[in-house]
């Protein structure tokens, strides 16, 4: 097996770093993401999760000028890649028990690395690809609202409101109760989306499942960190 990675290694000028990590790559279509990076060659820069052609990059983020492999930027620097540094290069975080909203909080903020309309981009995409029908978005004001979703358990729906600001990801919602939802006694109308606590969990309320549901929908939403308001 070794002798077959070697072979592979001098047949495609892989070069490997004696250590992975991570960089910010800024793309020339206008994404922001944070890779780790294993390995390149003259032509692609290998991550974890594929590769990337070094002519769609626009610049990398390095965390320190050591930190940047003589050869590497010498292909870096012939294919036209501003190379710079950064000390605050994150691997976005899952989320921890200590990241729970706060009693009457009603917002889910994600702060990314990626440019207004970029950012726009990528959560709109997200959205379909987790099942959210799209019933309204304006790319002028970088708003999305989704189409009603059951959730997935008890009998509610709700949608989502989406604004993008600079480098965050604004989240609200709105929630009805579905027929035979015996617990609000035929209670009609559409209710705004706010945590509420009971014994310091969501148990048996809708702030639990939407917040459940919503979250675990954005778990592999590339972020730097997730807020609450």
């Amino acid at each position: 097996m070794k002798v077959l990675i070697l072979t592979t290694v001098l047949a495609f000028g892989i070069s490997i770093s004696g250590f992975s990590q991570d960089v910010r790559l800024v793309l020339k279509s206008g994404e922001t993401k944070t890779e780790e990076l294993q390995a390149f060659t003259v032509k692609k820069l290998f991550f974890k999760s594929g590769s990337i052609e070094i002519g769609s990059v626009q610049t990398v983020y390095f965390v320190s000028e050591d930190a940047v492999d003589k050869k590497l930027r010498q292909y870096l620097t012939q294919a036209g890649v501003q190379i710079l540094f950064s000390n605050d290069l994150i691997r976005p975080l899952p989320l921890s028990k200590s990241d729970y909203p706060q009693e009457g909080d009603q917002t889910i903020i994600l702060t990314c690395q990626d440019s207004t309309s970029a950012l726009f981009k990528r959560i709109g995409q997200h959205l379909v690809l987790k099942g959210y029908a799209i019933d309204y978005s304006s790319n002028e004001l970088r708003i999305i609202k989704t189409g009603f979703r059951a959730t997935s358990r008890l009998r509610y729906n709700y949608y989502l409101n989406i604004v993008v600001v600079s480098n965050q990801v604004v989240i609200t919602s709105q929630w009805k109760v579905t027929q035979g939802n015996f617990a609000f006694k035929r209670r009609s109308g559409v209710f705004d989306w706010h945590f509420c606590y009971k014994k310091r969990n969501f148990k048996h309320r809708v702030g639990q499942v939407l917040h459940a549901d919503v979250m675990k929908n954005l778990e592999d939403f590339e972020r730097l960190r997730i807020d609450y308001k």
